[in-house]
């Protein structure tokens, strides 16, 4: 499953401030309601601990269950089913049996974190928001150069004009 850390850009160890830049970088990029709705969603989930963590580990079940998009409850046993029968080895099974009780137990809770299948596949398409985000940035460096140089300048200016 692709992760919300995939979709902006970032890694799981992403700073708060890196997190409102991909945001706004996303926000800017999302062509419609759906995409923004998803956007706020994924920004809400992971600029809270408490929901950071308990979206890992959802995260993880699913991986581990082997599922692309969140299921209905229901589901979720056919796809455990389906990846023990694919899977001979017993640590990876019991790891398959873990992630199903850990999923079905929290299920409300963790549904609560996922998007939809629509809305993750319209958030999906905002395509490679770092390079959008680092573009920024790089314009940003630039001004800041410009307005370095210009000041140097200015500060030469006034050097040579005081020392006549």
């Amino acid at each position: 499953m692709k992760s919300y850390y995939d979709i902006l850009g970032v890694t799981p160890d992403v700073t708060e401030d890196e997190l409102k830049l991909m945001l706004s970088v996303a926000l800017q990029k999302s062509s419609n309601d759906k995409q923004k709705m998803a956007v706020k969603r994924i920004y809400q989930v992971l600029n809270a601990q408490e929901s950071r963590k308990n979206y890992e580990k959802a995260l993880r079940c699913y991986n581990t269950l082997g599922l692309d998009f969140p299921v209905e409850e229901k589901q979720l046993q056919q796809a455990a089913n389906k990846k023990l029968q694919a899977t001979k080895e017993g640590s990876k099974q019991l790891l398959i049996n873990r992630a199903l009780e850990e999923l079905t137990k929290n299920y409300t809770a963790y549904s609560e974190l996922m998007l939809s299948k629509e809305e993750f596949v319209a958030v999906s398409k905002l395509g490679n928001l770092k390079k959008v985000a680092g573009n920024s940035e790089g314009s940003s460096k630039n001004t800041l150069i410009i307005i370095a140089v210009v000041v140097v300048v200015a500060l030469a200016g006034a050097a040579f004009y005081f020392t006549r």
